[in-house]
């Protein structure tokens, strides 16, 4: 009887950190698995056609996140009730240097909090290794950060971009609300939208993270 119980409350305690979104950062999915299957042109660089997010790059960013404890905006975008009312999110994988995860959770009175995590090299096995850093943006920060994302350029930017290399970086912008999530992602892009979000979110940090590529 009290394992069955016990049984019951377990179950129920990871449905309700499904619907929290929480629960992503230890096992379940970050991103949709309809990216896969939704396949954009390049007009250079690739020939063939290309997913918004293939399983490669699904586990690369996976781990990356899971490492620095994120939560999973996918998940949070279908919880009607979801609080933040919408997070935008830059996850920056570097060949020759350490990830760095920056994520702003925006309130309904308009508070911006920024979280930001550098992990340190090793720490995408373990989860350990990190630093962080955690405060509420200034008013000057959070209307030049909401201004640069009101803007068309990102909304009517594909997915991904046309360009692929060996080395370099990987960026990637999320932006998750009730009832919507969304996407980007380049490979050391030097201009455009997603640059533009990510070198802000970059230096709403503090931190030091040249070089920038």
């Amino acid at each position: 009887m009290t394992r069955g119980f016990a049984v019951v409350q377990t179950l129920l305690v990871i449905a309700s950190a499904i619907a929290c979104g929480w629960y992503a950062t230890t096992k379940s999915m970050h991103f949709p698995l309809t990216l896969r299957d939704q396949f954009w042109v390049c007009e250079t660089g690739y020939t063939l056609p290309q997913p918004s997010l293939d399983a490669f790059w699904d586990s690369e960013y996976s781990s990356a996140l899971r490492a620095a404890r994120e939560p999973s905006l996918y998940l949070a975008s279908l919880d009607a009730e979801a609080v933040p009312v919408e997070v935008v999110r830059f996850t920056w994988l570097r060949s020759f240097h350490n990830p760095v995860v920056v994520r702003i959770d925006a309130s309904a009175d308009g508070l911006m909090r920024m979280t930001a995590t550098e992990i340190y090299n090793g720490a995408l096995v373990d989860g350990r290794g990190y630093r962080r850093v955690s405060r509420v943006l200034s008013a000057d920060e959070a209307v030049a950060l909401r201004s640069l994302l009101e803007t068309d350029r990102l909304a009517q930017a594909a997915p991904i971009g046309c360009e692929e290399g060996l080395d370099g970086a990987q960026w990637l912008i999320e932006r998750s609300g009730r009832g919507h999530y969304d996407l980007w992602r380049r490979w050391s892009p030097d201009s455009g939208p997603v640059h533009e979000v990510g070198l802000m979110m970059l230096k709403l940090t503090g931190w030091s993270v040249e070089p920038v590529y």
